[in-house]
């Protein structure tokens, strides 16, 4: 009962926190997200006309469809305002934050750790700013922690319908993210740690049916629509370029936002310039022959650059894991920008510091845990092959947190009860 008061004393206390920042910074909300000037005129879209598209009667594939369905749910509820869009993402990352707590203590069968993984949770700086800025983080956070989680809940499950809803689940956090299709490959492996290989096979063939049962209406869609298969964003080809051009390596070893590549793009890539000029019935088929110029660009970069491309990986890597704040913030405003780096740098290195840890006292159970383990090397791979900034780990500094909670009353239990038997992961 106590533990329950201090639960809900958290939540409540976690969401005034985050009503109570995005009213302080009301005024600039539909200025901050990096997503907000193209999420905003699809949610739009969707209410007003009921289509997924950027303009009225032309469909696109620019984003994944989640968010902004997301987005426009918030807005028909609530109206267009800082409001509506801050207190639903608010009250999802609460949830989030129990759902990660579930996943401690599935994991480490310990009450403390769980309790202590959702404050961890619900104070990170990281995921408060998340919350009330237009952005799919929080969103994304959600879906992929809940996947996380029926994936050790049913780790040793046979039943077809479990499965079925691990897949499931996982389709739902490729359709905000498709990026996180590593994430869903490495999560399949889990299943050989703590299965035989037969039953994890049979377990693989559900879960992916499952993920392509959630997948195939909005690949159907841009089939019709296209022609071509397995079109589900064209985030990921603006992506692989953002990692592989000549401006690469600069944005990252000076902490600039490789957002900025984006502006003058059609200097930078003539062939787009011509697309542009080309008449197309639809906005989705420009945007597959972006695509291809993107792709096409990335790959005649590192192979007319190999060197440069592989010097770039060790540095994409250090940056993504990196307790410095970066991309640098760019508020003009010094003091400003040295509140955030210092914010940031001691709320984030304690977890690193205490998760590694963590990972080093439940080496002996790895197996129960591998799941974690193998999203950290995933979204590593991922972001050291295409491009890294600390921005881009908070979706897994959530299970990072897991094992700092771990960490804390590991040794706080050795403190107050020396000559008790320490904390044992079963």
């Amino acid at each position: 009962m106590r533990a329950r008061k201090i639960v809900i004393l958290i939540l409540f206390f976690s969401l005034f926190l985050r009503l109570g920042v995005a009213y302080w910074v009301k005024d600039s909300f539909f200025e901050r997200g990096n997503r907000y000037s193209l999420i905003n005129p699809i949610a739009n879209n969707i209410i007003n006309f009921h289509e997924f598209a950027k303009k009225p009667g032309n469909p696109t594939a620019s984003n994944e469809p989640l968010y902004p369905l997301f987005v426009a749910l918030a807005y028909y509820l609530m109206g267009k305002n800082w409001l509506s869009l801050c207190l639903l993402q608010s009250i999802l990352s609460l949830l989030n934050g129990i759902i990660v707590s579930f996943i401690a203590l599935a994991i480490f069968k310990n009450n403390k750790v769980g309790l202590i993984s959702l404050l961890l949770f619900c104070l990170y700086p990281y995921f408060i700013t998340q919350s009330i800025s237009v952005s799919d983080t929080v969103f994304f956070c959600f879906w992929l922690a809940l996947s996380i989680y029926l994936m050790v809940l049913y780790r040793n499950s046979q039943e077809f319908f479990k499965n079925l809803l691990a897949g499931c689940c996982w389709g739902v956090t490729l359709l905000t993210r498709f990026s996180a299709i590593s994430l869903f490959l490495f999560g399949l492996l889990y299943l050989f740690f703590n299965n035989s290989h037969k039953e994890a096979f049979k377990r693989c063939i559900i879960i992916s049916f499952g993920c392509l049962l959630i997948l195939s209406p909005w690949l159907y869609r841009n089939y019709e629509l296209t022609n071509k298969l397995f079109i589900v964003t064209n985030r990921s080809a603006i992506a692989i370029w953002f990692g592989y051009n000549k401006e690469t390596m600069n944005a990252i070893e000076k902490d600039i936002s490789v957002d900025t590549m984006i502006k003058d793009v059609s200097k930078k890539l003539p062939d787009l310039e011509e697309i542009k000029r080309k008449k197309f019935d639809l906005d989705i088929m420009r945007e597959v022959e972006e695509d291809k110029v993107f792709i096409r660009s990335a790959f005649n970069y590192a192979l007319k650059n190999p060197w440069d491309s592989i010097k770039m990986m060790p540095l994409k890597l250090w940056k993504f894991w990196s307790w410095r704040y970066n991309p640098a913030p760019n508020s003009k405003n010094l003091s400003v920008d040295i509140f955030w780096h210092l914010i940031f740098t001691f709320s984030y290195l304690p977890i690193l510091i205490l998760g590694l840890i963590g990972i080093m006292l439940t080496r002996h159970t790895w197996r129960i845990h591998s799941i974690l383990l193998l999203i950290f090397i995933g979204y590593s791979i991922l972001h050291t092959v295409v491009y890294g900034f600390s921005r881009l780990r908070i979706p897994i500094d959530q299970f990072l947190m897991l094992y700092s909670a771990y960490s804390i009353v590991f040794y706080f239990e050795r403190i107050t009860h020396p000559k008790d038997v320490a904390l044992k992961v079963i």
